[in-house]
């Protein structure tokens, strides 16, 4: 027996009037699913994404497929969510004569907690094919999209601390207000990056290592030749910024700076 005083207090029950889930010990859960879809309706429905030469004012949420739950074990939130997203958007270009208004459609497929908001897929497109219409497609797919995740980040936050709160009972002296539900992927990578740097002080090889890959292209040197040298195809491939300078000695920058070089070689028309 542990000497007084010195006893593990998660075996020291708590005097609760009204004997509700003592020392916060069982699992208990509350569906999120519904208050979910009505909250990024709500958040999306009040965006408005603006620039000096585009205005998007409208969008409108016309799926959302999934459930979201969040979970109380042994006094720690957990929470999970999964949601396929789909909405429609409209905007104009604030500055030439044309004041068409243009339409087009935004996907977020993989809004869930394996992926952190920066890692999200919002894929958008539009209506129209004109030179117009790709541009303002090109603005929603950089900024758009960015305010798009900024949105989804305040739905999270909401899920986290505000819906989940009363999940946590307090105890004599003690609010919830400061506990923050953990999210299982986050916690484990921690854990992994503890047990590395406890067993692992060695230096790691960062040595230079060449890979040699042969592909085969179904269409014409001169389109591939494009689709690698343009920016904006590049952009269009990679959902993302990129930087390609197409000259010899020229940068190339992918996927926020984690494939990177420099083109040493540039031959047109070349199978």
């Amino acid at each position: 027996m542990a000497k007084w005083g010195e006893g593990d207090p998660r075996w020291i029950v708590e005097e609760r009037a009204d004997a509700k889930n003592v020392n916060n010990w069982h699992w208990t859960e509350k569906n999120a699913t519904q208050w979910s879809i009505d909250t990024i309706k709500k958040l999306l429905g009040s965006l408005t994404i603006e620039s000096d030469e585009f205005l998007c004012n409208k969008i409108e949420v016309t799926k959302c497929e999934g459930e979201a739950h969040v979970n109380n074990r042994k006094g720690k939130l957990i929470s999970f969510y999964e949601w396929q997203i789909e909405a429609e958007w409209s905007g104009t270009r604030k500055t030439g004569d044309n004041k068409t208004k243009f339409k087009g459609k935004v996907e977020i497929p993989n809004l869930s907690e394996e992926y952190s908001v920066e890692e999200l897929d919002v894929s958008v497109t539009c209506t129209s094919s004109s030179a117009d219409g790709d541009a303002i497609r090109k603005f929603m797919q950089t900024v758009g999209a960015k305010s798009i995740k900024e949105k989804l980040g305040q739905y999270l936050k909401l899920l986290h601390e505000e819906y989940s709160r009363d999940l946590i009972l307090p105890t004599k002296g003690q609010n919830t207000t400061n506990q923050i539900p953990k999210e299982p992927s986050r916690t484990l990578s921690n854990d992994v990056r503890k047990k590395d740097t406890d067993h692992s002080k060695q230096p790691k090889d960062l040595s230079i290592r060449e890979i040699h890959l042969n592909d085969e292209f179904f269409c014409t040197p001169d389109d591939l030749y494009k689709v690698l040298t343009t920016k904006e195809l590049v952009q269009a491939f990679t959902r993302g910024e990129a930087t390609v300078n197409a000259v010899q000695g020229g940068e190339y920058c992918i996927f926020g700076g984690n494939i990177s070089g420099t083109f040493t070689s540039l031959k047109i028309g070349v199978s």
